[in-house]
């Protein structure tokens, strides 16, 4: 069985905004403060699995980090911290359409004992779980910038980016694109995903790279 061999470092860069798709700005949630502290790529994994011929526009989502990093502020993010989100269009694969598909719009991260950080964020990558999570984390690290203290990465500032893990088995990194390792299952670069056959489904434990745009509480 395949060990946990990474735990994935996230990058925030203040100041910046970011792009998002048409479509998801259409569908994402407003948050109550329009004042970006940062952005930056949050490695997850889904709690529960997701079928799209079951799921509604507005159903909730929810995930939990599978890394941890420092917010704007010094805030530490625990790995196991609730993400939660919601489906924004699922349709099954019916009624002469070629493909089916789901698109979910994140929109707050629940870090235990601080205020709720609002977010807008979509699905940049996606990849199966893995066979075992127990493990711990390979210490190996590669990185641009830090201390080499051992303390979780921050996502304060600049282009330093942290990586942790080996490469024994393929892992999301925060550059992470597309789909990896799911057959039958194509993403968009609007955070779109979509399969030719009758739903799109993810499993429970499925990993994802989301990019997300992060607000003043």
């Amino acid at each position: 069985m395949l060990r946990q061999l990474s735990a994935i470092a996230c990058v925030l860069l203040l100041g910046a905004s970011v792009g998002y798709g048409r479509g998801q700005e259409q569908t994402a949630a407003s948050p109550k403060s329009s004042e970006v502290i940062g952005h930056g790529n949050i490695p997850v994994e889904l709690t529960r699995a997701l079928d799209s011929g079951k799921l509604s526009q507005g159903q909730a989502v929810e995930a939990k980090t599978s890394g941890e990093f420092v917010l704007p502020g010094g805030v530490k993010v625990p790995r196991g911290s609730k993400v939660t989100g919601h489906v924004a269009e699922a349709k099954s694969r019916a009624n002469g359409d070629p493909q089916s598909g789901l698109t979910i719009v994140f929109d707050s991260l629940d870090v235990p004992g601080q205020v709720e950080q609002p977010l807008k964020g979509s699905i940049q990558a996606v990849g199966p779980k893995l066979e075992d999570t127990s493990g711990p984390a390979d210490p190996m690290v590669s990185h641009q910038a830090g201390s080499g203290t051992g303390a979780p990465p921050s996502m304060t500032s600049g282009s330093n980016t942290q990586t942790l893990g080996t490469s024994a088995t393929e892992v999301l990194n925060p550059q992470s694109t597309g789909v990896k390792g799911i057959h039958n299952l194509d993403l968009s670069p609007e955070g779109v995903l979509t399969s030719k056959g009758k739903s799109v489904k993810l499993d429970s434990g499925d990993r994802l790279i989301i990019h997300v745009e992060l607000y003043k509480p």
